[in-house]
């Protein structure tokens, strides 16, 4: 199916530039501005009913309509080629890395190097080089890149460091220490206690240990392989087949449909002593640990550090992985591209100038935090939302809850700094992120991913999908022992076989030997 659109898609393109008579130098003014999204951040979400909408067009003076894609990626995939391939009249496209390489590698994109250059300074200037490079090709620019907000460490465990000391458990560091206190926690605290819950067979914090947090690995030779290829995913395997046999993980890990629904709840209520988490979700631990213990929200997060403890990665030993090695990913990728479809060059002008006028240093920072002493304030050089209810009892900054969707690009140095007003919303959620990302773990075991910066790919592009489905599928035979049993050779064979994996490592490490 994706082969029909690409091909539609070619067809399409080799007619347009034949027979289009261009226009690129028309400055077309726009009426209103029809951006493409990849899917709405909530079902219920009307865009043009929001202050950050209406924020835009009182500082730039254009209207914009907001077009949805499915939340599937499959079906968005088909969706967004189709509208491409019959010249739907989107002005700007709001694109992931993958669907912007597809689009880019047809001739559906509009080249705006030279747009850039006389209608964008605020644009130019404002993202850096390194991250420029992944929307030129051939010395052309084809869209505006949007790196992620701040360089954060997303996962980590999540242990209940109260039921540790009650038991006088050491907190542990390395992988043979973790398998110890799993253990320490069963035996003192019965079988009704899961020691260990995770919601995922991806344990990013364990894979660090083996060296593995990331899918792509590089070698001595310095190629990149897909982490499956390696002794430390096998090792990963079996690490956690030896917690799961010892009795450490919950019943069904796995096995069963759901199997982590209950992680994060018995985390809170002192049924489970450790899990898998993000950032993200401290508000709701911490207010739930303290239902549990019948205390109030405020006696937990003033002692917050009694009762959580975070663990980015833990270290290999002399047993696993590589002694006193660790990794942790930090977030530093591309999130989105901003295109402009090749047959809407006429407007491109207009759109370019539109983009530029959001990122004037002032507009980007009304357009994200709102004014200062309204919505956010600067203590000691720190953005802090303001959480007050205001005469009409509304949270001023509840404003920007949606703020990032209408974002088209980003002023990168300003946005790392103004983006932690969403991290400090309340203290419950600021005290993980905090935890999580010390500049002590971000030194010792932060690393960034290899293709963090990739501007997307063709085939592994297409592949990728692919290649996670098997892999859970091998890694689950693996670690419960149970579905269709096979050896690492066989298992990467299959890889070979069905989901491309030498054409995806051809492809990324051309990519990468020219960049790195």
């Amino acid at each position: 199916m994706f082969k029909k659109f690409i091909f539609v898609l070619c067809a399409l393109f080799i007619s347009f530039t034949l027979f289009s008579c261009g226009g690129g130098g028309d400055d077309k003014p726009i009426e209103k501005l029809d951006v493409i999204k990849i899917y709405g951040p909530f079902d219920t979400f009307d865009p043009s009913t929001d202050y950050v909408h209406d924020l835009i067009l009182e500082l730039t003076n254009v209207d914009v309509q907001y077009d949805f894609l499915p939340q599937d990626g499959n079906t968005a995939n088909t969706k967004l080629y189709l509208d491409i391939a019959g010249q739907a009249q989107y002005h700007l496209l709001k694109l992931y890395p993958d669907q912007f390489n597809q689009l880019r590698s047809v001739g559906a994109l509009l080249d705006i190097t030279e747009l850039l250059e006389e209608y964008g300074p605020n644009i130019v200037d404002n993202v850096s080089d390194e991250v420029w490079k992944t929307a030129i090709f051939d010395g052309k620019i084809y869209g505006v890149p949007q790196k992620n907000p701040a360089n954060n460490i997303n996962s980590a465990l999540f242990l209940r460091k109260d039921i540790f000391v009650k038991h006088d458990i050491p907190l542990p560091t390395t992988l043979t220490e973790f398998k110890e206190a799993l253990v320490a926690l069963k035996n003192a605290e019965g079988s009704n206690f899961v020691p260990f819950s995770p919601s995922s067979h991806n344990i990013e914090p364990i894979r660090g240990a083996f060296g593995i947090v990331c899918d792509w690995i590089e070698q001595e030779d310095g190629s990149l392989v897909y982490w499956t290829e390696t002794q430390a995913f096998q090792d990963y395997a079996l690490y956690m087949k030896e917690l799961l046999d010892l009795g450490l993980l919950q019943d069904g890990y796995l096995t069963t449909p759901n199997y982590g629904a209950n992680s994060r709840a018995g985390l809170q209520n002192g049924t489970v002593g450790v899990t898998l988490d993000a950032w993200w979700s401290g508000n709701g631990i911490i207010n739930g640990i303290a239902a549990s213990l019948e205390k109030t929200e405020q006696e937990i997060i003033d002692n917050a550090g009694d009762y959580l403890h975070f663990i980015d990665s833990l270290l290999g030993d002399e047993n696993y992985g590589t002694p006193g090695k660790g990794q942790a990913k930090m977030d530093y990728s591309i999130t989105f591209f901003f295109a402009i479809p090749k047959y809407m060059e006429k407007y491109a002008i207009a759109v370019i100038k539109w983009m530029n006028e959001k990122l004037e240093a002032e507009n980007f920072k009304r357009l994200t935090i709102g004014e200062e002493g309204v919505h956010h304030e600067v203590i000691d050089g720190k953005y802090y939302p303001i959480l007050t209810p205001d005469e009409n009892d509304k949270i001023p900054f509840d404003s920007f809850n949606k703020g990032d969707y209408f974002l088209t690009g980003i002023r990168e140095d300003d946005y790392a700094q103004y983006w932690q007003c969403r991290a400090r919303k309340n203290p419950r959620q600021q005290f993980v992120w905090e935890g999580m990302n010390t500049p002590e773990q971000k030194e010792t075991v932060g690393i960034y991913d290899k293709l963090g910066l990739a501007p997307g790919f063709s085939i592994y592009g297409g592949a990728k999908q692919k290649l996670s489905l098997l892999t859970e599928e091998f890694l689950v035979s693996v670690i419960t022992g149970q579905g269709t049993q096979m050896t690492h050779q066989e298992f990467i064979n299959k890889l070979k076989a069905e989901a491309k994996l030498e054409e995806s490592k051809t492809e990324v490490n051309d990519w990468y030997q020219t960049t790195k």
